[in-house]
């Protein structure tokens, strides 16, 4: 399950539930709070824009 209150607008796109599923696959590998960190950083590469609300994510890995 995820949450997710910020969709980035750029250039009238939205960062969207694709996108997040991407960055998620492409750093899976780290540890969970290294792949949060991979993943805002992500979304802030793909907007421009400032960020007026909080972004709010949740990783939960299985062994």
């Amino acid at each position: 399950m995820w949450h997710w209150r910020y969709l980035a607008a750029a250039a009238r796109d939205e960062f969207g539930e694709q996108r997040l599923v991407e960055a998620l696959q492409q750093h899976r590998e780290l540890p969970s709070r290294e792949l949060l960190a991979s993943v805002i950083d992500e979304l802030r590469r793909f907007s421009s824009q400032e960020q007026h609300d909080d972004i709010t994510l949740v990783i939960a890995k299985g062994k």
